[in-house]
């Protein structure tokens, strides 16, 4: 290779590189949603490894649960064990009714917060590229109060500020961050489709 169509293709690799690392942050950042929401859900854990916890199994009134359940079945079970039991059941066993998992807090109920997860941006600036992931707060859902009554919606962002808000900065962490293992992971994936993108280049 002559010097002069050395300089040309480093020229060229110079002046793709920015649009390169925006699609790869963005590959990346796509690579870490499920990482995180399925260890949160399967794992019940924190990117440190500490735990969210366990469900509240304390009986309360079965009125704070009316409407919240996954469809008219579960209404009706959640009804059918009230008022077997004294009108009362707690958190853990509204969810067994509705099928939802309750050895540890999973932050999922419906599915719709962390599924709702995605890339919101991709900035440029300099030689910095900064891809940034939150809710896309596409979903609404009524907001119950005791007894069933409707007092409002919320939408999946405000959902995932409050899980946030209860878990996160209990445990003194974010929910979407990342374990060391998964950083790793992710930096291998970011190494190897830049080099492949270099690669290109000089074959």
């Amino acid at each position: 290779m002559k010097l002069e169509e050395f300089n040309t293709i480093v020229n060229n690799l110079i002046k793709e590189i920015p649009q390169e690392l925006q699609k790869t942050n963005v590959i990346v950042a796509q690579s870490a949603i499920p990482l995180i929401t399925n260890r949160l859900i399967n794992e019940g854990k924190t990117a440190e490894g500490k735990s969210l916890g366990k469900y509240s199994d304390k009986p309360i009134s079965a009125l704070f649960f009316i409407g919240k359940s996954l469809g008219s079945g579960g209404d009706k079970k959640v009804s059918d064990y009230a008022k077997k039991n004294g009108g009362k059941l707690s958190y853990e066993e509204f969810r067994k009714l509705n099928g939802r998992p309750t050895n540890h807090v999973t932050l999922s109920f419906s599915g719709e917060t962390l599924q709702d997860i995605g890339v919101l941006s991709t900035v440029v600036n300099g030689n910095k590229v900064k891809t940034v992931v939150g809710s896309l707060d596409r979903h609404k859902k009524d907001v119950r109060g005791k007894g069933g009554k409707k007092t409002g919606t919320i939408g999946t962002e405000q959902v995932l500020e409050n899980l946030d808000a209860k878990y996160g900065k209990a445990l003194d962490t974010e929910l979407l961050a990342l374990s060391k293992k998964e950083q790793d992971m992710l930096e291998k994936v970011y190494e190897n489709r830049i080099q492949k993108f270099i690669d290109n280049y000089f074959k």
